[in-house]
């Protein structure tokens, strides 16, 4: 899933060359609403569903302190909560929370839990059916894709099979025999969904267990790709299809101190190219966007790189920050690139085109939830505090 890298800059590098940027003006918060009664939450990823006046914002939530995951409708012009429905309890954890996922399909929204998933009507938050399995430890991440609903619990060694249901229904329709440790991705143009996969190697070989598959709607294997630049599922290979649906990106660390990104066709899986980068051990993070690709990446304990990378693997721009902080969410939205920093408690935008620096926000707690961006540019996240946000982003 999407990583975190903390962003403390005051200094930046545009186009490789650094200068330095004076402080940022903030944008216009239109509305805030507190979601989450005991001001202790996670958020997931929102989705705006309609246009104009009718539109509504619709994201997952976790209260950290009665342990309850909610599905929250907001009206996306006010705030006010249309309806807000808990979809499953939380076991008590060390520290950390895992939040679902929540897709959209036709008239219903898709919530990801521990227990698997809840079909929401997204007019009236009436449940329309469960798909309930054995609790896991971590909630399940769905995907829709041409009237069918896609899951898996993702976590390494320890994820599930991919599962099929009729997203009308909730029918189960098949599930792999390989274990699928990443989102599902729908690659629109090869008509296949792709996924990093694992299947516990044999004894005293040399085999990872690693692969990229992609699978046809039906469960078929479209095909199969074993030899990837990477060490292992511990060192959490993942992957990122752009928005045209053409290429499938893949990121990983296949030496202690290197980062790549791998492009595969996304026909064939052919391996079309790597990009390197040397860096420290760190996390980070990746958002594919249109036929672009961003990234954050270390270069050394102190300096991190935002950049964007074409699908023909020219590097369209890099802006260097200082930081020793490794987590922050990056989005890629409209003109923008957010990211999301809980440490500074602060919201940076970049120009997407160039890599410039375009604005600040200050919030009490930025949060795990990435978010959306939604019509008339408006920027939709929830905050630690279980406050939930619209910003204008305009430039």
């Amino acid at each position: 899933g999407r990583r975190m890298l903390s962003l403390l800059a005051a200094v930046f590098a545009l186009a490789c060359a650094p200068a330095h940027v004076a402080a940022l003006r903030a944008p216009s918060t239109l509305w805030s609403t507190q979601a989450v009664p005991s001001k202790n939450a996670t958020f997931g990823t929102p989705l705006v569903h309609g246009t104009g006046n009718t539109s509504v914002v619709l994201a997952v939530s976790v209260d950290v302190t009665q342990g309850i995951s909610y599905v929250t409708c907001f009206a996306a012009t006010t705030g006010a909560i249309v309806w807000q429905v808990p979809t499953s309890p939380i076991p008590p954890s060390s520290g950390w929370v895992a939040v679902g996922e929540t897709v959209m399909g036709t008239t219903l929204v898709f919530a990801g839990s521990i227990r698997g998933i809840t079909a929401l009507d997204i007019a009236t938050g009436l449940i329309a059916w469960e798909f309930h399995v054995t609790p896991q430890e971590v909630p399940a991440h769905p995907t829709f894709y041409n009237g069918v609903l896609y899951f898996t619990f993702e976590n390494g060694p320890d994820s599930s099979p991919l599962f099929a249901l009729n997203a009308s229904t909730g029918e189960h329709l098949f599930q792999t025999p390989d274990l699928a440790f990443s989102l599902i991705w729908p690659v629109p143009q090869a008509n296949v969904l792709a996924y990093m996969s694992y299947q516990p190697p044999q004894p005293n070989t040399t085999n990872t267990g690693v692969a990229v598959v992609a699978r046809m709607p039906n469960g078929t294997v479209a095909w199969n790709v074993s030899n990837l630049p990477t060490t292992g599922l511990n060192n959490n290979p993942n992957l990122d299809v752009d928005s045209i649906g053409s290429a499938v990106y893949m990121y990983s660390k296949p030496a202690e101190d290197q980062r790549y990104i791998t492009l595969l066709a996304s026909a064939t899986g052919q391996q079309q190219w790597n990009l390197s980068t040397t860096g420290p051990v760190a996390d980070y993070d990746t958002y594919a966007w249109a036929t672009h690709f961003f990234r954050l990446v270390s270069l050394n304990d102190t300096t991190f790189m935002l950049q964007a990378v074409a699908a023909n693997r020219s590097v369209l721009w890099t802006t260097l920050f200082a930081s020793t902080d490794m987590n922050a969410i990056l989005l890629v939205a409209g003109g923008g690139v957010f990211a999301f920093c809980p440490d500074s408690n602060e919201v940076l935008a970049f120009q997407a085109s160039t890599g410039a620096p375009l604005w600040q926000l200050t919030v009490p707690q930025p949060n795990d939830g990435m978010a959306s961006e939604g019509p008339d540019s408006v920027l939709f996240f929830g905050d630690g505090t279980g406050m939930f946000h619209a910003v204008a982003v305009s430039a």
